[in-house]
């Protein structure tokens, strides 16, 4: 006996025609979904249909390399500055500060400082007395109980000088009586036994000369053969 199969309608009916659309615009919007996902978020559009803004992709994760050790900080983006030690982001690192041991300040030796030795001041314009001068001792005249002497001196150096003239005699002296410079002041006389000093009255002018005459009196007629003469300490030139 044959089988009869269930007949078709020929031609769909309104409910048929719906469902094919229906599922003609889900397939279509399955397949948008599809390529968005692909191609990234769609650019925003303004009414004239420009984009407002370049799609930006975002930045890949890095990896950090295999045995690295992490702190369980999130790794920082490349090209993002850290921030430094002072939580200021892009500050350079502090360089790390070292602290020396505290010890004994070093002391500097004290050094002795040499003491100058003054020169002793002169008047202006003169030597002190151990300059050089030159002195000549002559016997000028004898007369009965006196005899008279006399000393020249030269100023051999380049400035004025103050002079002392010590006379040195034997036995037969009896006193100084007298003493004075030719054309100067007199002289201070003093006397130690049979020694007499003369000290000038004025300093003698560098390259001048002067002559000092002395008269003593004797106890005879002839005057004392033994006779001593310096000038500020320089022996006489015994004439």
């Amino acid at each position: 006996m044959r089988r009869r199969l269930p007949s078709f309608p020929r031609e769909p009916g309104p409910v048929a025609l719906i469902a094919i659309v229906v599922l003609v615009i889900a397939c279509g919007a399955w397949a948008l979904v599809d390529v968005g996902r692909a191609k990234g978020p769609a650019e925003p559009v303004t009414g004239n249909g420009a984009p407002t803004a370049a799609y930006v992709p975002t930045a890949p994760l890095e990896v950090p390399p295999s045995g690295a050790a992490t702190s369980g900080a999130p790794p920082s983006q490349a090209g993002t500055p850290s921030p430094g030690t002072d939580g200021v982001i892009g500050s350079p690192a502090r360089a790390p500060t070292t602290t020396k041991a505290a010890g004994p300040v070093p002391t500097t030796a004290a050094r002795s400082r040499p003491t100058a030795t003054r020169p002793t001041p002169t008047e202006p314009g003169t030597t002190p007395a151990t300059a050089t001068l030159a002195g000549t001792y002559s016997l000028d005249v004898v007369w009965t109980g006196r005899f008279q002497a006399s000393v020249v001196l030269h100023n051999d150096t380049a400035s004025q000088q103050s002079w002392t003239i010590l006379l040195t005699y034997g036995s037969g002296i009896t006193a100084n009586a007298a003493a004075w410079v030719d054309g100067a002041p007199s002289p201070k006389v003093g006397r130690t036994g049979n020694s007499w000093t003369f000290t000038a009255g004025a300093p003698l002018a560098a390259g001048n000369g002067q002559t000092l005459r002395v008269q003593f009196d004797i106890s005879d007629q002839k005057a004392p053969t033994s006779v001593s003469c310096t000038v500020n300490g320089r022996a006489c030139v015994m004439s």
